[in-house]
């Protein structure tokens, strides 16, 4: 079958837990909440820039050098699996009929994604707001939804043979196919139960939705924290083209917790210059 594996994949979209699921290696790592998180395995390699100096988690790689050292990494066959956030993955299809080659992307749980690089990569690496008040943690994480929205939006390269998407990656019958896939055979009762582990510690998925009535999106999203009072914020005026802008209130008008910030969201959810 394919003696080596590229996965390429957007910040939050699990793609060090992927890497780590198809290693045949009996010496799995901890199935934390982030699986790269102070624990490494010496079979995968990242591909790209890995400096904490310059916040990247929201660049999409798509520059010559990246793939180049991608491809020396294939030629010298150090490592079972390599990982990059590069994303062109339509530029690898030709890496050779030995290497599998797929790239996660968000056809589904896009808002699952998002609220993994906000936890997983931004409060770990850059700056905790964990400590802040409940606005300033909802400011936060509405300036992380546009961005990484945004980024994620311009992703065009995601042909069907190639792809695999993020929401099916929780779903661990998926995953045991995925496995025989690549190897030819199934995994063993050890590397499902560590995988069950891992899907059991992430958020509740969220995809996105075209509902312009504020109280289905507060249905559809189903908020438990901050985090998801910003997501039914940046959905409602996302799906009414005003992201961030034509409010005649702010976000410090707020209350501190969830329930009573909703509640305000939907008293001034016509509160807009373009509903005047």
């Amino acid at each position: 079958m394919y003696k080596q594996q590229i996965i390429l994949f957007h910040v939050g979209a699990s793609g060090h837990f992927l890497a780590n699921f198809l290693i045949v290696d009996k010496k799995l790592l901890e199935p934390q909440f982030r699986i790269d998180w102070k624990q490494t395995n010496s079979n995968i390699v990242f591909v790209g820039y890995n400096s904490s100096a310059v916040d990247r988690r929201l660049q999409q790689f798509k520059n010559n050098k990246v793939l180049e050292d991608i491809r020396k990494c294939v030629q010298q066959q150090t490592h079972q699996v390599m990982l990059s956030h590069y994303l062109e993955v339509s530029q690898l299809r030709d890496i050779g009929e030995h290497v599998w080659v797929r790239k996660i992307y968000p056809k589904t749980n896009l808002f699952g994604l998002i609220k993994n690089a906000h936890f997983k990569k931004q409060n770990l690496e850059f700056i905790d707001y964990s400590q802040t008040d409940f606005i300033t943690q909802l400011d936060q994480a509405f300036i992380i939804i546009d961005d990484t929205y945004q980024t994620i939006l311009q992703d065009q390269d995601c042909p069907d043979d190639l792809t695999i998407d993020f929401g099916m990656l929780y779903n661990t019958d998926y995953l045991a196919t995925l496995f025989k896939s690549v190897h030819g055979f199934a995994p063993d009762a050890v590397k499902m139960e560590w995988a069950q582990n891992y899907v059991d510690q992430q958020f509740t998925s969220c995809n996105d939705c075209d509902h312009t009535n504020i109280q289905q999106i507060i249905d559809h999203v189903k908020p438990k924290d901050f985090f998801d009072v910003a997501v039914v914020l940046f959905m409602y005026e996302k799906n009414h083209n005003t992201i961030d802008t034509n409010r005649l209130w702010t976000i410090n008008d707020m209350p501190n917790d969830v329930n009573t910030a909703l509640q305000f969201i939907v008293d001034n959810s016509t509160n807009y210059s373009i509903f005047r």
